[in-house]
């Protein structure tokens, strides 16, 4: 079989079939795309398998049942995040079978095989506490072009409570400076909404997006810019907000080993308290 048979069948199903057949929202369809984004990293890291030589045989058998353990195990995922890859893998499945039975419909019986994480209920969400917070956001340093990036994004994900995805789709015109400022979140399915930052943070991002910005007249020219960028795209992704909370995490646990006591945290740690939806 055509190794490149699967890549060029998930390219269908991701660039037309979510958005286009199912009439998916782009947040859902990126989503879904980072799903297999971390099934590749898995199988490039784990088991040394790179994305053109995987084909739907070879995800036929044991393959993701072990990237659903690895998700949950060396990344710290919830069984809900572990459920929802799952979901976007059996989509793709049942896609695929639907196009062609004969190529897909082993890929798709291990797919519906593979039973989702029972979520425990009343289990406690892994908040991070006001001290912890204050730690985090003193970490980054701001002397750097990366570090204030950083310190930054941290302050405007605990300050407006936003997913990760609505973190990383946040533009220069989704912001109004006043008082109070006010960032406009475009969540899932197309919704939005508005929340207010505090002052502290508000002259934060407004000095970083100055500088981001703005040329020396001060006039901004591009409202359409994303906020916060990685060092190789204009649109930052999930996974990259996902490995700098990782990285301070790390620092903030080695110093102070008295807190920072539950077994995994992730960027949705910073939305306090309960008091964001």
């Amino acid at each position: 079989m055509n190794k490149l048979e699967l890549l060029e069948c998930l390219s269908e199903y991701l660039n037309d079939y979510l958005p286009f057949g199912k009439g998916l929202s782009a947040n859902t369809v990126t989503s879904y795309r980072f799903a297999f984004q971390l099934l590749f990293e898995f199988l490039h890291e784990v088991k040394s398998v790179n994305p053109e030589k995987v084909t739907f045989e070879f995800l036929s058998g044991d393959i993701v049942t072990e990237f659903l353990y690895w998700l949950e195990s060396d990344r710290g995922c919830s069984a809900k995040t572990r459920n929802h890859r799952r979901t976007a893998l059996v989509s793709f499945a049942s896609f695929t079978m639907r196009k062609n039975i004969a190529l897909g419909s082993a890929f798709y019986t291990a797919m519906k095989n593979t039973p989702k994480r029972k979520i425990p209920k009343n289990v406690d969400i892994r908040y991070f506490t006001r001290d912890e917070v204050s730690i985090l956001l003193r970490l980054p340093d701001a002397s750097s072009k990366l570090g204030y990036r950083n310190k930054v994004l941290l302050a405007v994900l605990y300050a407006t409570g936003a997913r990760t995805q609505e973190l990383c789709d946040i533009k220069v015109n989704d912001v109004r400076f006043g008082k109070p400022t006010s960032v406009k979140l475009n969540g899932k399915g197309n919704k939005s909404r508005v929340v207010t930052i505090p002052e502290n943070c508000s002259l934060l991002l407004k000095d970083y997006m100055e500088s981001i910005c703005m040329l020396d007249d001060n006039v901004i020219t591009d409202f359409h810019r994303y906020v916060f960028t990685s060092q190789t795209n204009i649109h930052m992704s999930v996974a990259c907000v996902e490995e700098i909370t990782k990285k301070y995490l790390a620092i903030a646990k080695e110093s102070y080993p008295g807190l920072f006591t539950a077994k995994s945290y992730s960027p949705h740690s910073f939305r306090h308290y309960g008091e964001r939806c």
